[in-house]
């Protein structure tokens, strides 16, 4: 069996890194994942998000453009990267 080396790891985060990244308290994103909003992976008490999964999910319920300056810099520093919003907008251009 031959192992598919060009697939990245995927890249996990603490519930207290992906709250810091959207700017919400940690104790709300435990419940965004009891209602399950986000997968998540446990390891024992441990609890990991994958940012792609953050990431997917940030795009699913994005409104407009709220997000304060702080919250895309935490984003940005955790290594999150959203595509730009004219990329998946569905408004179509004013002529």
């Amino acid at each position: 069996m031959s192992q598919d080396t060009s697939r990245r790891a995927p890249r996990l985060i603490t519930a207290r890194e992906a709250a810091r990244c959207i700017g919400i308290t940690k104790s709300t994103f435990y419940d965004w994942l009891a209602r399950g909003y986000l997968p998540c992976h446990r390891f024992g008490r441990t609890i990991r998000v994958n940012t792609s999964d953050l990431e997917a999910y940030l795009v699913r319920t994005r409104m407009n453009e709220l997000a304060t300056p702080s919250i895309l810099e935490a984003q940005r520093a955790s290594g999150l990267s959203l595509p730009e919003p004219s990329k998946y907008s569905t408004e179509q251009p004013v002529q």
